[in-house]
């Protein structure tokens, strides 16, 4: 029997599935629900797009400022800033879209910083009562020039090290710098061999200056090289690549490592060298353990077949590179390297006597500014000042990056070099710790080209041109972006999570043959 209560409470519950009781506001609710949906897609696309538009414009400004000879004209400047402009943008326009601001900065990202904030106060102009201008600068429009270069090329560092934590778009840029680097080779021995006398065979080289490749200066051509070659080793050592890449990526190597030596520079040979040995040590057993990885497998430490693989690789190389310099001529090297210029004669300086004197002026400089330089930039002014040389030569640079920190920023530019110096060092002792095979050889090998730019440094001013200064802060960025694991896995997850359902990636390094 049913009571009263019970049929009042079942009609009740009948009432509630009736649609004539739903709740008129329910709809609305919904709609409501929708389109937050489809503008949280519509944030996430745009958001996708403007991320991919900053990785090709990245590697359009790497490849454009090379091009346009290290883009070390004012033209080239300007495009090149203009460039990283819309990289500024595309990156504003992702935060509002997606209504967030996050910014990863890595730790060598800060005297980068506090250099630009430096070359700031060096041009400060300030006028005393006499109508004197005083500022620490000599040369203050060349300390603001080369000040806004720095930030931009920080900009780009921030970029690369923020949007290339991802494998798919590390294999991406990793590949395409490996083609670049084979095709600007093969481009520069073409160029080289025709004995045109003009670069690109449309413009006339300048009489007495040693063009090679796009590059006014055959020691930057071999600057930029050197940063190139370690990466495809390093993958193909390590048996990374698909089996089909790797006679790819190691005939690269070994054409970018004979053009680098058949430009003649004894700086850059001697970085080549430092390189081979850098990946040799750094990918040993030996190495990995001193450095504190854990030995919990093949996956982490080697085994012996593998060292056995990696060094038959390098050696291969070698090889191949040391074969090309013969079939070539091997006479011009050894001149160059024992009398220091590529042909028979005579004559010839040795790599001190070309730059021992500006070196030795270059300290003077530091000496009668010691705390913060003569200003960034400013060295082409201040160097008649106190050399002793008879003024013939023009000198713009110190032939030595080091030295010229110190002679444009003082002891305190030196304490933020050294402090950028340990914290790349940091990341690549992180990364060469790494469990992950791909993320471990991307680190040996931009740890390489770091390392070979360093050793380079002592004898020329690489990183005075902005297009090799921003090949090496790339560099900087893969080794960071690769050897910081945390940071690799979120990003990796969220761009899976992202494009899952919509394309397939495809089988990634290192899990291939």
């Amino acid at each position: 029997m049913v009571t009263r209560e019970e049929l009042a409470e079942t009609n009740f519950d009948r009432s509630l599935s009736d649609t004539r009781f739903i709740d008129p506001n329910a709809g609305s609710l919904r709609t409501g629900q929708g389109k937050a949906d489809a503008q949280s897609n519509m944030a996430q696309t745009v958001g996708s797009i403007c991320e991919k538009g900053i990785v090709w414009v990245l590697m359009v400004v790497v490849v454009g400022t090379a091009l346009a000879s290290g883009a070390v004209e004012p033209w080239s400047v300007a495009i090149f800033e203009l460039l990283v402009i819309s990289i500024i943008i595309m990156w504003g326009v992702r935060a509002l879209s997606e209504r967030r601001v996050f910014l990863d900065v890595p730790v060598a990202a800060l005297p980068m910083g506090l250099f630009v904030l430096m070359g700031v106060a060096q041009s400060l102009a300030l006028t005393d009562g006499g109508g004197r201008t005083r500022s620490l600068s000599l040369d203050v429009e060349a300390t603001r020039l080369a000040a806004l270069t720095v930030f931009f090329l920080l900009v780009c560092f921030l970029a690369a090290a923020n949007f290339l934590a991802v494998r798919k778009r590390m294999r991406f840029v990793v590949r395409s710098l490996v083609i670049y680097g084979l095709v600007m080779a093969v481009f520069a021995l073409a160029q080289h061999f025709s004995q045109a006398g003009r670069t690109y065979w449309l413009r006339p080289m300048s009489e007495g200056i040693s063009w090679f490749g796009p590059f006014v200066n055959h020691a930057h051509y071999a600057g930029y090289m050197s940063l190139l070659i370690p990466l495809p080793i390093a993958l193909t050592a390590n048996g990374i690549v698909r089996k089909e890449e790797r006679l790819l990526f190691g005939f690269a190597a070994a054409v970018m490592g004979l053009s680098l030596i058949v430009s003649l520079s004894r700086g850059g040979m001697i970085a080549m060298a430092a390189e081979l040995m850098f990946l040799l040590i750094a990918g040993s057993r030996w190495m990995r353990r001193v450095l504190g990885a854990r030995d919990d497998g093949e996956r982490q430490l080697p085994s012996e077949r593998g060292q056995f693989k990696r060094i038959a690789a390098l050696g291969g190389i070698s090889l191949a590179i040391a074969v090309g310099v013969m079939m070539l001529g091997l006479e011009p090297v050894a001149n160059r390297i024992a009398r220091g210029n590529g042909s028979g004669s005579n004559g010839g300086e040795s790599l001190y006597e070309s730059r021992g004197w500006i070196w030795r002026d270059s300290v003077r400089v530091f000496e009668a500014h010691p705390l913060t330089g003569v200003g960034m930039g400013a060295f082409e002014t201040a160097f008649p000042m106190y050399s002793k040389s008879n003024g013939s030569l023009l000198v713009s640079q110190s032939h030595n990056d080091y030295l010229q920190v110190l002679a444009d920023c003082g002891i305190a530019g030196g304490i933020l070099a050294i402090w950028f110096i340990g914290a790349n060092w940091s990341a690549v002792r992180r990364g060469l710790c790494a469990q992950d095979p791909f993320r471990r050889s991307l680190v040996l090998g931009s740890g390489a080209s770091i390392f070979g730019m360093l050793v380079h440094s002592a004898f020329d001013f690489n990183l005075q041109v902005p297009s090799t200064a921003l090949l090496f802060l790339l560099m900087c960025a893969i080794a960071y972006a690769a050897g910081n694991g945390s940071r690799w896995t979120q990003k990796s997850r969220a761009e899976g999570e992202r494009r899952r359902g919509r394309m397939s990636e495809g089988p990634a390094w290192g899990q291939t043959g």
